[in-house]
C-alpha cells in the first residue's frame, strides 16, 4: 500500500513539474524554425499556404519584453518564438486559437540581438498581419497572449506569394541599428542610430 501511495505521489509531482516546463521556443534564441512553401516566381503569380499548430502553455515572458507602442499589445505576457526565411516577397500571417487575446510581432534581422519590428497585430482569439518581406533575410515571429496567464493552443496560417509590382521587385534594402536592440527593444533615453542599407535599386522601376 505504501509503495502504491509513493508511486502515485511521485507521478503527481512529476506530472506537475513536467506541465510547468517552458516550451523549447520560449526564448528568441531558441526560436522554432519554420519551413515555408515556395510560390511561383514573377511574372507568374500563385499563393501557397502553410498551416501549423502550436501553443504557449508554460511559456515565460521575454526579458525585455517587446512592446512597440504602435502595436497596442501587452507589456508583459507568456510568449513563444518562431523564425523563418520567406520564399516569396509578400506574406500574410493569421493566428486563431483558444488564447483569450493573441499578440504577434514580426521582426527582421540577423539575430535576436540585431532585429527590428516590421509588422504587428493584436486581437481577441485571432489576428492577422501583412508584410512585404525580403526572401534573403531571416524573420522572427513572437506570439503571446494578453498576459502571463493567457495561455493555450493556436493555429498559425502563413500565406506566401510574390508581389510582381516593379517597385517591390527592383527596390530592396534593410535597416542597420546601433547599438543593437535586445529582443527588438531599447531602454528609454538611449541614443540610437538607424541607417537604411540599399541592396537593390532600379531608378527606372
Amino acid at each position: 500500500m505504501r509503495q502504491v501511495l509513493f508511486l502515485l505521489l511521485f507521478s503527481s509531482i512529476f506530472t506537475q513539474l513536467y506541465a510547468q516546463l517552458p516550451p523549447s521556443n520560449d526564448n528568441c534564441s531558441t526560436a522554432r524554425q519554420l519551413e515555408l512553401k515556395t510560390p511561383a516566381s514573377c511574372p507568374a503569380t500563385s499563393v501557397v499556404l502553410d498551416t501549423f499548430t502550436f501553443n504557449n502553455i508554460g511559456a515565460t515572458p521575454s526579458n525585455p519584453f517587446p512592446a512597440p507602442p504602435s502595436c497596442g499589445g501587452p507589456e508583459h505576457a507568456a510568449d513563444v518564438w518562431f523564425s523563418f526565411v520567406p520564399r516569396g516577397n509578400d506574406i500574410h500571417i493569421a493566428l486563431l486559437g483558444d488564447v483569450e487575446s493573441l499578440n504577434a510581432i514580426l521582426f527582421e534581422g540577423t539575430g535576436c540581438e540585431n532585429m527590428y519590428p516590421v509588422a504587428c497585430g493584436f486581437g481577441t482569439s485571432s489576428l492577422e498581419l501583412d508584410a512585404i518581406v525580403d526572401p534573403n533575410r531571416i524573420y522572427y515571429l513572437m506570439v503571446s497572449g494578453a498576459d502571463d496567464a493567457d495561455q493555450g493552443n493556436f493555429n498559425m496560417y502563413i500565406r506566401s506569394t510574390n508581389d510582381c509590382f516593379s517597385c517591390v521587385l527592383e527596390r530592396r534594402g534593410h535597416f542597420t541599428i546601433s547599438p543593437t536592440p535586445d529582443n527588438g527593444t531599447f531602454p528609454g533615453g538611449e541614443p540610437v542610430q538607424i541607417c537604411y542599407v540599399v541592396t537593390r535599386w532600379n531608378a527606372s522601376a
